[in-house]
């Protein structure tokens, strides 16, 4: 089983990363996860092109340099830098209301214009790259897993419901959707679109990247049957092509225990091939961060937050 740390910072010290770098090659991990992106965002001034970490060659660098592999991940339908461009206009939900954002949770349309223009910059930065693993993050409709329950009860999804995805699906269907009804009349169709919306995006990236390094989805901790609902996620097709399915075991963050994310693990299993499973899990405590449960030594590759 191959472990992968994921590394926090704030601003890139090569000297820090290369003493972090040494100090989890003699605690036995196997790679280091880095964000290809800046941690925060410090006022409007900022266009949301300028998000991309200059400095990721030479972390993917630094670490190959000393046997580590490396997973870069993609934040891509959540910006904190797009939310202060000045023609910005958040998700919408099925009542009308807008994305109530939170501190870590910035969600972004992916029919949105400018979405689309930031993810084709994004990857057209990251495309010289070459790490082991890209790791598409946020790569859904919205969805705040984090402070909504898991158990879902709607009839529709909550998202998005914005001028541009109106306007997409009623070219799509040959009719205007000028109400919620007659949305609900279609929607296996609604359904299927919005799977191809991200289906596209897909294909997109992995043209551009797919032929360096392989592509893991995450997803959030939801039954398998609720995904595709809520999130517009097809990961069997994503898996067909190639992609490994990362479900988000966040247990700290669901006030669960370790438990709780092998029983969500042993679910996935179900439906999911186990050969292109990568779980992503929280450690428990600072003294316990690096003892992982037995079980999961039956997974090639193990992503550590």
């Amino acid at each position: 089983m191959n472990k992968f740390l994921k590394y926090n910072f704030k601003r890139f010290n090569k000297k820090e990363y290369a003493n972090f770098l040494d100090k989890i090659i003699a605690q036995d991990f196997d790679g280091v996860i880095l964000s290809a992106f800046k941690p925060d965002v410090h006022g409007t001034k900022f266009a949301y092109t300028n998000e991309y970490q200059q400095s990721m060659s030479d972390m993917v660098y630094m670490a190959h340099d000393k046997n580590l592999m490396t997973a870069l991940e993609l934040n891509l339908f959540a910006s904190k830098y797009l939310w202060h461009h000045k023609n910005f206009s958040p998700p919408i939900s099925s009542k009308g209301a807008e994305f109530p954002h939170t501190e870590n949770y910035y969600p972004v349309c992916p029919n949105n214009k400018l979405s689309s223009e930031r993810i084709v910059k994004l990857i057209e930065e990251v495309s010289n790259i070459i790490p082991d693993y890209f790791i598409l993050n946020e790569f859904r409709f919205p969805y705040d897993w984090w402070n909504n329950p898991l158990d879902l009860q709607d009839k529709i999804p909550n998202y998005c419901y914005c001028p541009y995805c109106i306007a997409e699906f009623s070219s799509e269907l040959g009719i205007v959707i000028n109400n919620i009804d007659t949305l609900f009349n279609n929607i296996n169709a609604w359904m299927n679109w919005r799977f191809q919306v991200l289906e596209d995006y897909f294909e997109f990236i992995l043209e551009k990247l797919v032929a360096k390094k392989d592509l893991i989805v995450q997803v959030p901790p939801l039954n398998l049957v609720d995904i595709p609902f809520s999130t517009g996620q097809s990961l069997l097709e994503y898996g067909e092509k190639g992609a490994k399915i990362s479900p988000l075991l966040f247990h700290r963050t669901k006030q669960k225990d370790m438990n709780w994310s092998l029983e969500i693990l042993d679910l996935f299993k179900i439906d999911i091939p186990q050969e292109i499973i990568i779980p992503s899990i929280q450690y428990d405590d600072a003294q316990k961060r690096f003892q992982l449960p037995a079980v999961l030594e039956e997974y090639d590759d193990v992503l550590i937050y």
